[in-house]
């Protein structure tokens, strides 16, 4: 055999070895997909399915996101406003008189109504609680058929609700109605949250009020870098537990992290629960929607 023949079997030969593992290549790609078809891969995630509970609720930043409080798990939702709804007819929306200004009429669908919102922060409802006494008057008078929630103090002030009702027996003889106790918590870990809380539960069965709302939490990663989304179940997993407690809302549910309340805070403090772009649940999203 001459040079060129020799050379021209080698070709072939290459060329023959080449299809073969080509051929091999589109088998094991074929099986592969016909396993991804028929038997998901456990590493392709599934759609995750909020767990729903009768405490869970959330604080809708922007309201205009319809789904967000359905793929939150959420069973009711407020907006800082006495409007609106949650986006679902089977999620509770919840009015709160955020303020001063007191509105004419409530939606007929709502049962409760939040009191104002940090009434001791300069930069939110900024009311004394001797002012308050006879806003809360007027509520009480105009929303009888309502639930009432108490007014809600930062964690900066929680005594405010105590001045606030020793204030308002002063004036009136007896003690405002409050069907529900309020507080807000932003902290590393879920005990120190819980410390607020309990404070707030102290007051509630020693003034023979039911239940208590937590409606603002967070702990965020700028607050505790390692351990925040576990913060999150462990928080979760005592509301859940605790009689005293009625609700609990998450905030919030998206934020573009330019907003005038949280202008100027590090990208880890981001609490949002979806994207504000694509609407995908952050990890912090995932954790409120799966927890119980």
């Amino acid at each position: 055999m001459n040079k060129y023949a020799l050379r021209r079997v080698i070709v072939l030969l290459t060329i023959a070895l080449l299809c073969a593992r080509a051929a091999d290549v589109v088998v094991r790609l074929v099986r592969e997909q016909e396993s991804q078809t028929y038997l998901p891969s456990i590493n392709v995630p599934l759609p995750l399915v909020p767990v729903r509970t009768t405490k869970k609720g959330i604080g809708l930043a922007y309201p205009n996101f319809a789904d967000d409080a359905r793929n939150a798990g959420a069973s009711w939702c407020y907006n800082w406003s006495p409007g609106g709804s949650c986006g679902d007819d089977s999620i509770e929306f919840v009015a709160m008189v955020w303020g001063r200004s007191i509105p004419a009429i409530l939606p007929v669908s709502v049962k409760w109504l939040l009191g104002a919102n940090e009434p001791d922060v300069e930069t939110q409802a900024n009311v004394t609680p001797e002012a308050y006494v006879e806003i809360w008057r007027e509520i009480e008078g105009q929303f009888g058929d309502k639930y009432l929630a108490a007014p809600v103090p930062s964690q900066l002030d929680q005594t405010w609700i105590v001045r606030f009702r020793d204030a308002y027996i002063a004036r009136y003889g007896y003690p405002p109605r409050l069907d529900a106790l309020t507080l807000h918590c932003y902290v590393a870990t879920a005990d120190h949250c819980w410390v607020y809380v309990g404070w707030v539960i102290d007051r509630a069965r020693e003034w023979n009020i039911g239940e208590v709302w937590l409606t603002e939490f967070g702990i965020w990663k700028c607050l505790n870098t390692s351990g925040y989304l576990s913060e999150i179940r462990k928080l979760i997993e005592r509301l859940e537990d605790e009689p005293m407690v009625a609700r609990y809302a998450i905030h919030t549910n998206r934020t573009t992290m330019l907003e005038w309340w949280m202008y100027g805070l590090s990208p880890d403090c981001n609490p949002s629960l979806f994207d504000f772009e694509t609407g995908a649940r952050t990890l912090i999203g995932e954790v409120y929607a799966r927890a119980q």
